[in-house]
Formats: structure tokens, sequence, C-alpha cells
């Protein structure tokens, strides 16, 4: 009797927890699809820069124009160099000319994030990851190779309808691959209950002076996270949980 009684509210139990499970929406630009030749124009045609995206019951993320992009490409343009796993990554110039940050820089690299909740949940965009290396030696796959002038500053400003709901800048770049990390799980602008797009600009600046004619920042495997925070089991389930386990053991207690 008991035994049949244990299994038999284990069994919802189990279930109840399944429902409750929030795995976090992902979208992914890994970088690996990288292409930058002269004689076809692909150094400054960022189209091959998709995202992958990995969304939930509760959560969308897409990208608005289907891949990253910098403003007046032809003048802000790329290459593909190794990255942080030996995979393809993009290398861009970046602005020289000082050591002042310039919000709004059309070196910047950009993405804008649709982040859609479904159901009537709300959904908050929590982190951005991404590896970045400021090299001293340049090295373009199926190019050239050389001295590179590396910028010492980064800069990331995330803006909702113009307004910029995140800025952080002066931060200190680094001389190996490095995983950056952001997090705004704690700033209220980035919980939504209906679909919004977040206009990301990743920004290196200060060069350190060596003597290079190259000034380039190597970026790869651009990564957001989102969940839902009202991620709970719902009145009505957790209702009905109750009342499957009150019947099946009373059925339980009724058979033996």
């Amino acid at each position: 009797m008991r035994l049949l009684r244990l299994a038999l509210i284990g069994w919802i139990i189990f279930n109840t927890t399944f429902l409750m499970a929030g795995d976090p929406a992902t979208l992914t630009f890994d970088l690996d699809g990288c292409r930058s030749f002269l004689e076809d124009g692909s150094f400054m045609d960022y189209s091959e820069f998709t995202a992958q995206s990995q969304n939930t019951e509760q959560i969308n993320l897409s990208v608005l124009g289907g891949n990253l992009f910098r403003n007046q490409p032809a003048t802000n343009r790329h290459s593909c160099t190794p990255g942080f796993d030996g995979a393809p990554a993009m290398c861009v110039n970046y602005d020289d000319s000082s050591c002042e940050y310039d919000p709004g820089t059309d070196s910047a690299v950009r993405f804008n994030i649709v982040l859609s909740p479904l159901g009537g949940a709300r959904a908050t965009l929590t982190t951005l990851d991404f590896f970045e290396f400021a090299p001293r030696t340049f090295d373009w796959i199926a190019g050239a190779s050389g001295p590179n002038d590396p910028p010492t500053l980064m800069a990331l400003r995330v803006l909702v309808d113009g307004l910029v709901v995140y800025e952080n800048s002066d931060l200190s770049t680094s001389e190996e691959w490095t995983l950056r990390s952001f997090d705004f799980s704690n700033i209220s602008a980035f919980t939504v209950s209906e679909e919004t797009v977040f206009s990301f600009e990743i920004s290196a600046y200060c060069p350190l002076g060596l003597v290079s004619s190259q000034h380039i920042w190597d970026l790869d495997n651009i990564r957001l996270t989102a969940i839902c925070p009202d991620d709970v089991i719902p009145d009505d389930i957790a209702m009905m949980d109750t009342v499957m386990m009150m019947d099946t053991v009373m059925m339980a207690d009724t058979v033996m």
C-alpha cells in the first residue's frame, strides 16, 4: 500500500518538475562562415554572419535584418582569422584616432536582436558573451600576416527605440583570446512583455602605439541568452496536479 502510494505520488511530482523546467533561449553568431576576399568584395559584405537560435515555447530570439553588420562597410571592412577554438573568426578595423570613447561610432560591430515573449509570459535578455583578442600580429586566413597595432580599450552600448539602456566603456582589451561576459539580469529595461528590439554596438579604440599600418581587433562566438522570469507552475496546472494526486491516492486506498 505505502509503496504503491509513493510510486504514484513520485510519478506526479516528476511530471510537475518537468513543467517547471525552463531552459533559456539562446542566439549565437559563431562567425565560422567568415569570408573575405578583395576580388569579389566579400571583405565589405557581412551577410555571412547569421546566427543560430535555440528558442523555447515562451521565448523567441531572432536577428533583425538576418545578420550582424557595420555602418559604412566600404570603410569598415572585415577579414577572417583563426578563432579561439581554431575555427574561423572575424577581425575588424577599429577607430584608431582617439583614446576617447565615441558612442555610436561607425566602426562598431552591430546587431539588432528581437526578443519576443510568447504565450503572455515576460522575457528577460540576461547575458551577452563573446570572445575578443587584440593581437600584436594579425593573421588573415588565406591571406597575409604581420605586425598589428591593437586596440587597448573596448565598449558595449545597447539601445531600445533609440534610447541607451546599457553602456560600458573604457574596458581593457586582451592580448589573448578572452571570454567577455555582460549581465543584464538586474536591469529592468531588459525584461519585456512584448516584442522588443535591442540594438547592440561593440566597439574598440585607443591604439597601443606600435608601428604598423594595420589596426585590427578580433571577435568570435557572440552569444545572447534570454530567460522567462515568470517560469513557475501556473495556478491552473498546479491545481490540476494536486487534484490528480488526491484522486490517485484515494483510488489506491479504495483498491487496497
